[in-house]
């Protein structure tokens, strides 16, 4: 009789939930087929299937206390894999993200946040997509750093330090800037007659390499640097410049800082220019002689430059290294530098925190927090362009703390190794665009240092040639021709947007773009590559969307066919795999039509799966399509630079 009883309720249980299951499927609009959390904790994406793409998925908000929680509802929704609970690495949220099917007559799906903070809360945006739901958390409040920039790129845009927002923005002291400083107009001429003095000064014991100054000029040249004294703001007076063999120590009274190092020839020299610096006194302005036969000549060079210039034949052997208290620079050869007059010279610490912030598309932020005050140098490099820090009394950080890191369009993640000659140190290698400009700045205790990557995406004037570089590009498929296609969205309009965006990028960046069709039209593969052929552009390039019958492949590739090709194609499958956090399939050796028969470099790229779900909702958001056409434009503008490069002036290339 029990067996029975059982067999009959066995029987009803499953009589109800296939009941429930037809009638979900049937009446539910959204079906949530896949739940998708950032490794930074900053995003969570819920995505799936409509059954009716005219209604519009709309959601509720409710607030609750003890402890703080959002209770998202989203209508006409059905979580069909039953419960769910997410934990993301963001500290403005306590415990985990709870995901459940709330009702089923309404169909609702609720997702429950909770914090320690209802203004954490109140900082969690949500976005709605075509299919997608997603929830766009507070980032991790950084630790203020309210001092001038340390390290300055000199190709850094004059607005970039004036687009800065946010508290940190409004506290800092402001950084080298190019334009004249603010004070009487009866005092403007005075300055401007200064500057030329001083320059003189510069020209006449730096680069001329005459001994320092006679005390029969001493009084003249002291007058000089008093008059900017005071009539300049500057964030360090140089008291001090010290030859300690193969270096020499620059320490003064408030905030060192320093512009990117450059080469001049005839003779060799390398320089270092300290931004809004002065002289404290004119028989600072001296000339040392290296152990190793190099001089190093110091003098104000304008009203608000100290300038050092190091005379050598090896101008690459010569670096230089920040104190923790932001008081003291050295220059030194790369074998001889010490720091025995850095205050916390023995200190060896480790890196308790490491954060990647995108501000925006251009600007990303990346913060060190030491257990001790850093002595540190940056270098900018070039060809690879790569930008390499190092930490000479921080240790290499462990590996716990490079989980999760979140990649940027200028950040693309780094790698780390021992300094030889500083086993407690650790040099970080970050590769970079060649748009990309850095500035730096520390923390007044010393540390936290903060690195901002900002992409200008811009060619430097006669980079890429005096004459613009005609480039097309071929938006795949169009008109009768569909591409493939997932739940109503076609490849070929896909390809469009994104092309338009690649042309919009390159000819701000001073590129003549054609594209084989502006509209959704029919344009064969031989109309294609007839007018590749009669434009005779740089190169050629087209952009497809992949699929494959196995829903589970994901990826970018990028296509070529002759060997002038694949410098092109690296080029940009590079870019594409840094700016979109997605598996990198690589370069493909392909037959394709547009590739075997135009007569330039030509590639075919493909920026992602439509028959894969989750990457098909990326691609429909407009982060995606930006991050696959800035990339796009990138590669373009990478390979135009090392063709250039590697061009003798008539245009040939070098064997």
């Amino acid at each position: 009789m029990n067996r029975k009883k059982t067999g009959f309720l066995i029987t009803i249980i499953f009589l109800v939930f296939f009941a429930f299951t037809g009638r979900v499927l049937a009446e539910g609009n959204f079906i949530i087929k896949y739940i998708v959390p950032d490794r930074a904790g900053k995003l969570l994406f819920l995505g799936g299937k409509k059954q009716d793409k005219k209604i519009k998925t709309k959601y509720n908000v409710t607030r609750l206390s003890e402890p703080p929680r959002m209770v998202v509802d989203i209508e006409n929704a059905v979580l069909p894999e039953g419960k769910k609970s997410i934990e993301l690495s963001n500290s403005g949220l306590k415990g985990e993200i709870r995901i459940a099917q709330f009702s089923t007559d309404p169909d609702v799906v609720r997702v429950v946040f909770t914090s320690d903070s209802a203004e954490a809360l109140d900082e969690i945006k949500i976005r709605i997509y075509k299919n997608n739901v997603a929830f766009e958390l507070e980032e991790v409040e950084l630790a203020k750093i309210p001092v001038a920039s340390v390290y300055k790129d000199r190709n850094i845009p004059e607005s970039n330090d004036k687009k800065e927002t946010g508290k940190l923005a409004e506290k800092e002291v402001s950084g080298p800037q190019e334009k004249p400083p603010v004070i009487k107009k009866v005092e403007k001429q005075e300055v401007r007659d200064e500057s030329e003095k001083v320059v003189k000064i510069e020209k006449e014991n730096v680069d001329g390499g005459k001994p320092p100054i006679p005390a029969t000029e001493l009084k003249e040249k002291e007058a000089i640097l008093d008059e900017i004294k005071k009539k300049v703001k500057h964030n360090i007076v140089i008291n001090n410049v010290v030859q300690h063999e193969n270096r020499v120590l620059i320490s003064g009274a408030g905030i060192i800082s320093l512009a990117e190092p450059f080469v001049l020839d005839s003779p060799t020299r390398k320089i270092f220019d300290i931004p809004e610096a002065v002289l404290n006194s004119a028989g600072l302005i001296r000339v040392f002689t290296l152990n190793n036969n190099d001089t190093v000549k110091v003098a104000q060079f304008d009203p608000k430059t100290v300038r050092i210039v190091v005379e050598t034949g090896s101008p690459d052997d010569y670096t230089n290294a920040f104190s923790p208290d932001l008081q003291s620079i050295i220059i030194s050869t790369k074998n001889d530098i010490s720091f025995a007059e850095f205050p916390d010279n023995n200190s060896a610490g480790a890196v308790k925190d490491i954060k990647v912030i995108k501000q925006d598309e251009n600007i990303t932020k990346v913060l060190l927090t030491s257990e001790k005050p850093i002595i540190h140098n940056i270098d900018r490099l070039y060809s690879p362009d790569r930008l390499d820090i190092s930490l000479f009394n921080i240790k290499q950080p462990e590996k716990e703390k490079l989980i999760g890191l979140e990649k940027t369009g200028q950040f693309h993640g780094f790698k780390t190794e021992v300094i030889e000659k500083f086993p407690n140190g650790s040099k970080w290698k970050f590769p970079l665009n060649s748009s990309t400009v850095i500035k730096s700045k520390l923390s007044l205790d010393g540390r936290v240092l903060e690195i901002t990557l900002q992409d200008t995406l811009a060619v430097v004037p006669g980079d890429a040639g005096a004459v613009k570089n005609k480039i097309i590009i071929d938006p795949g498929h169009g008109g009768y021709d569909p591409g493939a296609q997932n739940n109503g969205i076609y490849e070929k309009d896909l390809a469009l947007d994104v092309s338009r965006r690649v042309k919009k990028y390159l000819e701000g960046a001073g590129f003549y773009v054609m594209m084989t069709r502006e509209q959704d039209k029919t344009v064969s593969l031989k109309e294609r590559v007839a007018l590749t052929n009669k434009e005779n552009p740089d190169l050629f390039l087209s952009i497809h969307v992949n699929a494959s019958r196995n829903p589970d492949i994901r990826g970018v590739e990028t296509h070529w066919y002759t060997i002038k090709s694949r410098p092109l194609a690296m080029h940009v499958q590079d870019q594409m795999v840094n700016r979109v956090v997605i598996p990198d399939r690589g370069l493909k050796n392909s037959r394709f039509y547009v590739l075997r028969h135009t007569k330039v470099p030509a590639i075919l790229a493909e920026i992602g799966y439509m028959s894969n779900e989750i990457e098909m909702a990326q691609l429909m958001t407009e982060e995606r399509k930006e991050a696959s056409a800035r990339a796009i434009a990138e590669g373009i503008i990478n390979y135009i630079k090392e063709k250039s490069r590697n061009s003798d002036p008539s245009g040939k290339q070098k064997l």
